[in-house]
């Protein structure tokens, strides 16, 4: 698996901040190279370098609950592991979380990188990555030039699952993008399923006043959104809507006016205060229905 990113400076100097109590903490070691002082087979002493070609290995597995390897520090770093090209830190389990990082205050794990992954979780059978959080994002992700968290899922498996007990299941917003953008080859592109009564299973939402909820079918470039318009569907060579219902399948809901618009655009349908329906044939044009 391979991930291409290019790096902006800022974000260069974002990483040199975070990575500042690591660099503090080894920059001694850099300055100056320090004595090695032992090899394999020898013991360890606190505070010293070593040099081994084969692992150092601590195993509790006879001992249930006891950690094998334990680090921390008030201020700095509890656990820091480096590799020139391979991994810095890995973590396995077979039936439980591969790496777990806990903070009261600041956060649990960091992961950064220049050119390549900054976290990688894998699972054969649970969550490659798992967040939690009782106040605040279980998982939170950022990005200058890609995507803040991206999500693929191979066969029949969801490329990204959200699931809430009373909140949003997935809660997406861009400033200036499309808040939710979902691509698949032979499934759904976006699900939403709610057991709420009183609250939709996917709501869309406009706040600069365009298309709050767009649906477009075909295989060419997807129409512009409509400025003020809550769903706007379009298809090229479909329909750009259909409706079914055991009640009805189109419902308008009346106006407070008494009559029409001044004016509007070819196509609308307009219902108003004292029940009548008007079709719209252009600009001020109107013919009444029923």
């Amino acid at each position: 698996m391979t991930a291409e990113i290019t790096t902006p400076r800022s974000r260069r100097a974002i990483l040199g901040a975070g990575l500042g109590a690591v660099a503090a903490t080894v920059a001694t070691a850099v300055a100056r190279p320090l004595a090695v002082r032992a090899t394999d087979g020898q013991q360890v002493l606190v505070g010293n370098t070593y040099s081994a070609s084969t692992v150092t290995r601590f195993d509790t597995t006879g001992a249930a609950g006891v950690t094998a390897l334990s680090g921390s520090s008030g201020s700095g770093t509890g656990v820091f592991g480096g590799s020139a090209s391979g991994w810095g830190v890995y973590g396995s389990s077979d039936s439980y979380v591969g790496v777990f990082g806990g903070s009261t205050s600041g956060i649990g794990v960091s992961g950064s990188s220049g050119s390549s992954f900054g976290v990688y979780g894998q699972s054969d059978s649970s969550d490659g990555i798992h967040g939690q959080s009782t106040s605040g994002n279980g998982v939170y992700g950022t990005s200058y030039l890609g995507a803040g968290v991206y999500g693929k899922g191979t066969g029949s498996a969801s490329g990204v699952n959200g699931q809430s007990s009373s909140g949003y299941g997935v809660y997406a917003y861009s400033d200036s993008g499309q808040g939710v953008h979902a691509a698949s080859n032979s499934e759904i592109g976006v699900y939403g399923s709610s057991g709420s009564s009183t609250l939709p299973a996917v709501h869309g939402w406009s706040k600069g006043g365009n298309t709050g909820l767009q649906g477009y079918s075909g295989s060419g470039t997807p129409d512009a959104g409509l400025t003020h318009t809550g769903v706007f569907g379009s298809a090229p060579n479909g329909r750009g809507g259909q409706f079914a219902g055991g009640k009805a399948q189109l419902r308008l809901i009346a106006s407070s006016a008494t009559t029409h618009p001044h004016s509007g655009i070819l196509g609308d349908l307009f219902l108003d205060k004292n029940k009548r329906l008007w079709f719209c044939k252009g600009s001020t044009s109107w013919k009444q229905l029923a």
